[in-house]
C-alpha cells in the first residue's frame, strides 16, 4: 500500500505544478486572492481601509474584477489604489482551496511512510511494536 500512496502523492504534486505554471491565471496572485475571497463569501475588513468602500456605509469595495479576453484583472477607479486589496488579507478560504491538492499530496506522502513502518511479515506482536515505534 505504501508504494501506490507514494506514487499518487508524486503524481498529484506534478499535476498541480503543471497546472499552476501552464497558465498565469492559475497562479496565486492578488487577482486570484480577490476573486476567491468574493466567491467564497469572505467579508471585507474595512477597519483600516475606510477609503476603500465604494460609498460610505456600503459594504461594496471601490475596486472590481473585470474579465476581458478570458483574463481577469483588477480595475481601480480614481481615488482607489492597490492597497485596498488588503481588505481581504484575513480571508484564507480561497488559498486553502487553491493549495488543497498539495495538502492532499503531503498527507498521502506521509501516509505512505506510515504504511511502510506499520507493515510486518505476519506476526501480531510485531504489529503492536511497529505501531508503537511510529508513535
Amino acid at each position: 500500500l505504501s508504494g501506490p500512496l507514494f506514487f499518487i502523492s508524486i503524481v498529484i504534486v506534478v499535476a498541480w505544478t503543471a497546472w499552476v505554471f501552464s497558465d498565469p491565471d492559475n497562479e496565486w496572485n492578488i487577482v486570484a486572492r480577490v476573486v476567491a475571497a468574493e466567491r467564497t463569501g469572505c467579508e471585507p475588513n474595512y477597519e483600516n481601509y475606510e477609503h476603500c468602500r465604494k460609498e460610505p456605509g456600503l459594504e461594496e469595495t471601490c475596486f472590481y474584477v473585470e474579465k476581458s479576453d478570458g483574463k481577469e484583472f483588477l480595475k481601480f477607479p480614481d481615488g482607489c489604489d492597490q492597497t485596498c486589496t488588503k481588505i481581504y488579507n484575513d480571508c484564507l478560504n480561497g488559498f486553502i482551496l487553491w493549495i488543497g491538492p498539495v495538502l492532499i499530496s503531503m498527507t498521502t506522502f506521509f501516509l505512505s511512510f506510515f504504511c511502510t513502518f506499520l507493515r510486518t511479515e505476519g506476526a501480531r506482536e510485531k504489529d503492536v511494536l511497529n505501531f508503537g515505534v511510529v508513535w
